[in-house]
């Protein structure tokens, strides 16, 4: 971070980079979750435990490929029950120029055991090469075993001195290790494209269209293994605003807004009693209908680099999620703000603050008359200490909160409600291999 003693300036452009980190964290989660009654499964991770994490960055930066890579893994072991969890991540992706006007985006990424419902947040993440889905251990519930892979190609265009054209595809894998009813595996894909142009030297407007589709487990289907698909068609009109601060900063604003229609199956059990008996049997047929819902979607961002070492990234979100470890595809509305700097050369604060709020995409529930709803947010603060380049000391608070309506079962067990207070301290060790 610019300014800090901890890691020294990075952000000087270099050629070629290779970094190494790792850090050891002593935690403690204090958690509250609500039973269902008549529920079983409802122990989730927490208590007192021990995380090791290692990371590392590798970028090469040529006169028209750009080429980066990350990875990370995070081992935990809960000191009450004597057990160990690990989830890891890492992504591969490059930036070529074809020509004086095209340009290609490849990324693949990977990881293993992220916590799903940590989805549920908008990304600050940046669209870069080599970016990697996060395992967010902090908001990790069971240890369910399970894979994610993330690819994505995107071509971008320049078809005059002010206006471009660019295309892009995504396609989404989670494939659980161990299926159950209620976790099985998601596949969505994602395909759009959109025309830019620049009406004055910092105002951008755009017009886009985007399709996706997904395949997910039927919450209400007949039988194990039974899977159910939606697609998805959306317009969305943007404007994008960048002004610069100084020779160096910038301040950029992004909102984009248009309607949206999702066909999405819906499943329902009716119960019925044979009056001809003489004693009478319930019986249950379910019945699955398409239901064509439309809706507006938006999304919109701040990126405010108000000075050389205090950085500010709001990212907000409005459209249906699929999330793993919900049983259907919810209508979200979320927010999530990152905020961090320098305070003296030795002390650096990071702060997050994240929500997110929705409901049944369809506006009924796919098992019965009630829709699912939720509400979850989450908040994040860590105070830094250098003690040289290389190596520093932490302390970090974690508030994380989720609550669905107490009828929602969510897979495995868990609990619909769930309120964690976690305490984080330890240190962490970086090392730049190679920066020329």
């Amino acid at each position: 971070m610019p300014g800090s003693v901890f890691g020294g300036d990075v952000t000087r452009k270099v050629r070629q980079a290779i970094d190494f980190s790792a850090a050891v964290v002593q935690a403690n989660d204090s958690d509250t979750a609500a039973d269902v009654p008549g529920s079983i499964g409802t122990d989730v991770l927490g208590g007192a435990s021990t995380l090791f994490t290692a990371g590392a960055e590798y970028s090469w930066v040529g006169s028209r490929v750009q080429v980066a890579a990350t990875g990370s893994t995070v081992l935990r072991h809960y000191s009450e029950i004597s057990d160990g969890t690990s989830s890891h991540a890492a992504g591969l992706g490059a930036s070529a120029r074809l020509d004086d006007r095209t340009t290609l985006l490849v990324n693949q990424d990977v990881a293993y055991a992220p916590s799903y419902l940590y989805g549920l947040f908008p990304s600050t993440q940046t669209d870069m090469p080599g970016v990697a889905t996060p395992p967010a251990p902090d908001y990790a519930i069971d240890d369910a075993a399970s894979y994610k892979s993330d690819t994505k190609v995107e071509l971008r265009r320049g078809v005059s001195r002010r206006s471009q054209v660019s295309a892009s595809g995504k396609y989404e894998v989670t494939d659980f290790v161990h299926e159950t009813q209620g976790r099985r595996d998601l596949k969505v894909g994602t395909l759009h494209s959109e025309f830019a142009t620049n009406v004055t030297r910092h105002l951008t407007l755009s017009a886009g269209y985007g399709y996706r589709t997904a395949t997910f487990a039927s919450a209400g289907g007949p039988a194990f293994g039974t899977d159910d698909s939606s697609t998805e068609h959306g317009l969305q009109f943007g404007v994008a605003y960048s002004r610069p601060v100084s020779a160096t900063r910038r301040m950029i604003f992004a909102f984009g807004i248009g309607p949206s229609t999702t066909i999405i199956p819906v499943t329902t059990t009716v119960s019925t009693a044979n009056a001809g008996s003489i004693i009478p049997v319930m019986t249950t047929a379910s019945t699955t209908k398409e239901d064509r819902v439309f809706r507006y979607a938006a999304k919109g961002s701040v990126l405010w680099e108000f000075s050389r070492g205090w950085n500010m990234r709001i990212e907000a979100l409005r459209r249906p999620e699929y999330i793993a470890q919900l049983a259907e595809p919810v209508f979200a509305d979320g927010v999530s703000a990152e905020f961090g700097g320098v305070l003296t050369s030795r002390v650096d604060v990071q702060a997050a603050v994240r929500y997110s709020t929705g409901a049944s995409a369809s506006g009924a529930s796919a098992i019965g008359a009630r829709a699912l709803h939720f509400d979850t947010y989450s908040t994040e603060t860590q105070f830094r200490y250098g003690l040289s380049r290389s190596l520093a000391v932490y302390v970090q608070h974690v508030y994380y909160f989720y609550e669905f309506q107490q009828t929602v079962l969510l897979p495995g067990g868990l609990p619909p409600s769930l309120e964690r207070n976690g305490v984080r301290v330890g240190f962490t060790v970086w090392m730049s291999a190679l920066r020329r």
